[in-house]
């Protein structure tokens, strides 16, 4: 841990003295990764851009498509690989690989969750196909004990 994130620790720990001291220590230790996630998310150099900015941008993005569910697992994969698109793009923009994670991790979490949504979604089309076939069934011998929702 950073010699500032000691001296914070220390500072919660005397301020902060009932409960759990391990309680302590993990806040302390989301402060550092939180901290080097926003500059790589957020900053520019050792200079913050905007803190939040990635979600900014991501939301932007998304605002294109009102029609879209995240009810949907393969929009929720979808959400995820743009989380990391946009970090890629960002970070290009800036000339920075990243220091939590380099660009070629970033790149591969894009390559899993296009491949988690491809999965899903030929899971879906299969269901689809195998709905369509009880109902040309069901048709077929014309059930009447079967009702069919349209």
């Amino acid at each position: 841990m950073e010699a500032k994130a000691e001296v914070l620790l220390t500072e919660l720990k005397s301020v902060f003295g009932h409960g759990d001291p391990e309680f302590i220590n993990i806040t302390a230790e989301e402060i550092v990764m939180y901290n080097q996630k926003n500059r790589d998310y957020a900053g520019s150099g050792d200079e913050v851009v905007d803190p939040n900015g990635n979600f900014d941008r991501v939301a932007a993005f998304f605002t294109m498509y009102p029609n879209l569910s995240l009810g949907d697992p393969r929009v929720v994969a979808m959400v995820y690989a743009m989380k990391q698109i946009d970090q890629v793009f960002w970070s290009l923009s800036r000339g920075f690989e990243g220091e939590v994670e380099d660009l070629d991790a970033r790149l591969t979490d894009i390559h899993i969750y296009t491949k988690i949504v491809r999965v899903l979604n030929r899971r879906q089309r299969s269901i689809g196909d195998a709905l369509s076939l009880i109902r040309t069934a069901m048709r077929a011998f014309k059930a009447p004990f079967i009702q069919e929702k349209e």
